[in-house]
């Protein structure tokens, strides 16, 4: 296993919303509404992805908020089967409502970062993620948590790490402001190393996988030195080092006890488990939240 740390020096994370539906597809919020909902939970980027149709907002970024112009491709694959693509950052010229392959390779063209949505709920497998041209897939989708606890793909996500490709885990909300009643949206997010609040540097570092996800937790510090991996990060009940399968070195507390810190000893991990393909760091919160690093060494 590599041992170049990809978190080495990150310390400020930008939040953003990679799912995102308005009324311009099939969401119940307007665009002004999405946009004053999100920026006062404390958003700083958002990627609106209506289906099929790109809603263009860069013009309207700000310096508080920067829009990445984006979109939603779907298509029916087969019976109970379907493939939902979110094409983050797209170009100028991308062809709105027009057949699922030209605007597939229109988003390839214009270099969008393609994440599998929903692998669950759609019905997906390991071999469309790691054969896709994906960046990544969503390790958690809020709305298919609500309509039938379906909203993992964390196990894609290992799978294909154990493949060897380094993909990367997304959590976002998929809101589409129904149904009345449900918190639909900050369910699920992610907190991007950019250097900078634009769409450039936004993109880039998603596609270095300088990020994680999160329902709720934060990470405050990832470094690695002296062979041993220490992560500060909010109240938690259980952090996990964890590896392919049953691969894990952990910290676990009682229903009453929360930590806020642990320290791991990676060469003692490794010397037990020869030719890791992976190693990534998973917290929980004492309400069952959950937050993901990306693979962490590179």
């Amino acid at each position: 296993m590599n041992t170049v740390f990809r978190y080495a020096g990150l310390t400020r994370f930008l939040k953003g919303n990679t799912h995102i539906h308005t009324t311009n597809s099939d969401g119940r919020w307007s665009v002004q509404d999405v946009l004053d909902r999100y920026q006062q939970a404390g958003y700083d980027f958002l990627a609106v992805t209506d289906h099929n149709v790109v809603t263009r907002l860069e013009d309207r970024s700000t310096g508080s908020l920067c829009l990445i112009d984006s979109v939603e491709l779907d298509r029916g694959e087969g019976p109970y089967r379907c493939r939902h693509v979110v094409c983050i950052g797209v170009g100028p010229k991308f062809p709105d409502r027009t057949t699922f392959p030209r605007m597939l390779a229109a988003a390839k063209r214009d270099k969008a970062l393609l994440v599998l949505a929903h692998p669950h709920w759609s019905g997906a497998n390991v071999n469309q993620l790691i054969r896709g041209g994906y960046v990544g897939v969503e390790v958690h989708n809020g709305v298919c948590h609500y309509l039938n606890h379906r909203e993992s793909g964390v196990w894609a996500w290992d799978d294909a790490l154990q493949r060897g490709h380094d993909l990367f885990g997304f959590a976002a909300d998929d809101n589409h402001g129904v149904p009345e009643g449900i918190k639909t949206f900050d369910l699920g997010w992610i907190m991007v190393a950019a250097d900078t609040l634009d769409r450039p540097a936004i993109l880039k570092a998603i596609r270095a996988g300088k990020f994680y996800s999160s329902t709720g937790p934060l990470f405050r510090s990832l470094d690695f030195a002296d062979r041993k991996l220490t992560v500060h990060c909010s109240p938690a009940r259980h952090i996990w080092l964890s590896g392919p399968t049953w691969v894990v070195t952990r910290v676990n507390c009682p229903d009453d006890k929360l930590v806020d810190s642990a320290t791991f000893d990676v060469e003692e991990l490794l010397a037990k488990n020869k030719n890791l393909p992976f190693l990534r760091l998973e917290i929980e919160d004492e309400r069952g939240r959950r937050a993901w690093t990306n693979k962490l060494f590179v």
